[in-house]
């Protein structure tokens, strides 16, 4: 009577970590920083009057929202990093297409959520100090 679930495994690379982050994570951490900014605020519209419970309730869910879906985004400190290192040390802005491009090329591979290089000689030479 129970029909057999068939589930399906996959190796998720970094690629699939940032678009789950993306498209999933962060509405989700916005729609609950919403739901909670219409909780309390209703909860102090029975007490203290709509323009305190609108006010109220558009501050908590600010902050919830903020720190649900952005602060704790992986995707957000990915792409808020990117641009730094562009900025700072002149890595190109789309990094995550270099580092597809690099694990195409079988420079690095794919280790879970993360890129590592595949050749010992490329694993040592960023370690060591310029002379």
């Amino acid at each position: 009577m129970i029909p057999e679930l068939e589930t399906e495994t996959r190796v998720l690379g970094p690629r699939d970590v940032w678009r789950h982050h993306t498209r999933m994570l962060f509405p989700l951490g916005l729609l609950a920083g919403g739901a909670v900014g219409l909780y309390t605020g209703g909860l102090a519209a029975m007490s203290n009057g709509a323009g305190f419970a609108l006010a109220l309730g558009v501050v908590v869910g600010s902050g919830h929202a903020l720190a649900a879906g952005i602060l704790s985004n992986a995707a957000v400190a990915t792409a808020l990093t990117a641009v730094q290192l562009s900025v700072r040390g002149g890595t190109p802005l789309r990094l995550m297409t270099l580092l597809d491009d690099a694990h195409r090329r079988g420079l690095l591979r794919a280790n879970g959520p993360a890129y590592e290089f595949r050749h010992v000689r490329l694993q040592e030479r960023p370690a060591r100090r310029p002379r």
